[in-house]
């Protein structure tokens, strides 16, 4: 009896066809995953900046803008970038988080942004839209939306 060792062609082939089909179903979940996962980061990156601008405005009277960034604690996040947005009603307006241009954001996130709005009666909703500059809603938490 000849001792055989080693695999046949077909062996091989099977394995490959194999390996294959669970990189093309794996590596898209995997790109997803990476996408939400550093738009979550940048959403409660933002959350403590709720607080501390709700604070600004009861001081204040007003909605802090950018001159204000340290007043209340403006992380430095190499995601991307925070800008506040006062609106022309006392009390109101937007933190909006921009990703930025570089590797640190994944590519589907480039240069898109979500706002985080509060209006003058202090309620807070994250807010994006449907246009190429916004981050697409699947990727957003549970209860961001459109206005």
């Amino acid at each position: 009896m000849r001792l055989v060792k080693g695999f046949s062609l077909i062996e091989l082939l099977i394995v490959i066809a194999v390996i294959g089909i669970v990189s093309a179903i794996a590596v898209p979940s995997y790109n997803n995953y990476v996408v939400k996962s550093q738009v979550t980061a940048s959403f409660h990156a933002l959350f403590p900046l709720k607080t501390t601008s709700s604070l600004y405005v009861q001081e204040h009277g007003v909605f802090p803008d950018n001159s204000a960034s340290s007043a209340i604690g403006v992380p430095v996040l190499a995601l991307g970038n925070i800008s506040l947005l006062p609106q022309s009603i006392p009390g109101s307006g937007s933190i909006e988080f921009t990703f930025t241009s570089t590797d640190a954001a994944h590519g589907q996130l480039r240069n898109k942004k979500f706002l985080l709005s509060r209006s003058s009666t202090g309620l807070w909703k994250c807010i994006t839209q449907t246009t190429p500059l916004f981050v697409p809603l699947s990727y957003l938490p549970d209860g961001c939306g459109t206005p």
